[in-house]
């Protein structure tokens, strides 16, 4: 009788996984089911036919190390003895490989990871690009065509993937975007969109990338932005006479960041989250202490009241902005910054590294998780968008005079019950 060998391949799978499974969880936005066994083995597998979408093997050069999958209704967490790693999606999928490349990698190479039509339109700008000028890119879009070619299965999941040196990866990104805003500037007609590249290690994070306009309409604008700077790739940040701080800005991870203190967070419209979506970074002044200014146009507004939108009023202000108008700009969206973060240490290298007790679950609307190491240092990490970890409290002193205090009331009794059975004895 014949058999489907994919269906028996997959009930082969299905087998191996029960006989060795770790944890499991559900992942609504995928309608998947996210696997991790004992053979350190991550699997991705359709909830509706159970068919494999993902399946790769951790490269721990220790059997023994602590790793577990966090369920999350929009986002894959993986947490080891010391980081965490978090991921948004990006068009219908998670960047895993890079995750899972960075574990134990102390190469000064980046991975990157591209879909198939990411791919085809970075080579599509390559091409209008003039290469001769800058044999960096030439070499960069030599490997990107080979890797290109090779690249047969339609699969959403199977990602044309390679590693780059670290440096070289940043300075093309910035050499690509220069000579593209040249080219607009030249021609004077309606830019082409960039793809989305993804350039992602423990130390940096960089991407191009298509990203709707302001208005969410079809319209794109250009992206870029490193998670951090070097000293090395200073020199890119200080272009176009942009300080370092205003080229920052760029991303809408670092302009939501700038609003921890924003006095208007409680108001509806005003909240962190419109404020830098709209193309806003919070920079008080000690006579303006609501002062937000656009990363684009650099408008300043203040006074800002608890009927208004930042849409609204950067358009008022500034007609001519042009992420108002959908033109060509640097922006980053947080949706993009979330989908490639690298991963974060729990705990820092001044600290005790492992953490040794963690909440069971996420906590405060499905965001937060705690932690705490052998020094009795309790930290938050918060999921929400990019990774925020920081520290609640310290009981190591507290713990250690109430240790001090339970041995002196030891010895007190000790002492006591002592001299009790001496009397008595005598």
């Amino acid at each position: 009788m014949a058999t489907n060998s994919k269906t028996d391949e997959n009930q082969l799978l299905t087998t191996n996984v029960e006989n060795h499974l770790r944890s499991i969880v559900y992942n609504p936005s995928l309608n998947s089911l996210i696997y991790l066994n004992d053979k350190q083995e991550i699997i991705v597998r359709s909830a509706d036919q159970l068919s494999t979408l993902f399946h790769r093997t951790l490269p721990l050069n220790n059997t023994n190390e602590f790793y577990e999958i966090i369920s999350c209704h929009d986002k894959f967490l993986l947490l080891t003895s010391t980081h965490i790693y978090v991921r948004q999606l990006y068009q219908g999928l998670y960047f895993l490989d890079s995750i899972i490349g960075s574990i134990n990698d102390e190469n000064c190479h980046v991975f990157i990871e591209l879909t198939y039509g990411d791919a085809q339109l970075l080579l599509q700008l390559l091409s209008t690009l003039d290469l001769s000028i800058s044999n960096h890119i030439g070499e960069f879009n030599d490997v990107l065509k080979k890797k290109f070619d090779e690249h047969t299965s339609s699969s959403l999941w199977n990602l044309i993937q390679f590693s780059y040196d670290c440096l070289n990866a940043i300075k093309i990104c910035f050499d690509i975007l220069r000579l593209h805003k040249q080219q607009i500037q030249q021609n004077q007609n309606t830019h082409s969109p960039l793809p989305g590249i993804v350039v992602v290690d423990e130390q940096i994070g960089s991407t191009l990338e298509t990203s709707s306009s302001p208005s969410s309409s079809s319209s794109t604008t250009t992206t870029t932005t490193t998670t951090t700077t070097t000293t090395s790739s200073g020199s890119f940040f200080n272009a176009g006479g942009r300080t370092t701080r205003e080229r920052l800005m760029f991303s809408e991870a670092t302009r939501y960041r700038t609003f921890t203190l924003w006095p208007h967070a409680a108001y509806r419209w005003l909240s962190p989250e419109s404020m830098a979506k709209a193309g806003f970074y919070y920079s008080p002044l000690k006579d303006n202490d609501d002062r937000a200014l656009c990363f684009a146009c650099t408008v300043t507004l203040v006074c800002w009241e608890p009927s208004d939108s930042p849409w609204t009023e950067h358009g008022r202000h500034s007609p001519n902005c042009p992420f108002i108008k959908g033109d060509f700009t640097e922006n980053v969206p947080l949706r993009t910054t979330c989908s490639i973060q690298p991963g974060k240490k729990i705990f820092s290298n001044q600290q005790q590294q492992k953490w040794l007790i963690k909440s069971n679950e996420l906590i405060l609307n499905d965001h937060i998780l705690l932690f705490m190491n052998s020094d009795w240092i309790i930290r938050s990490v918060d999921t929400t968008n990019v990774i925020h970890i920081k520290t609640i409290i310290s009981l190591k002193n507290h713990i250690e005079q109430l240790t001090t205090e339970n041995i002196s009331e030891e010895n007190y009794f000790s002492d006591n019950n002592n001299n009790n059975n001496e009397t008595i004895f005598i």
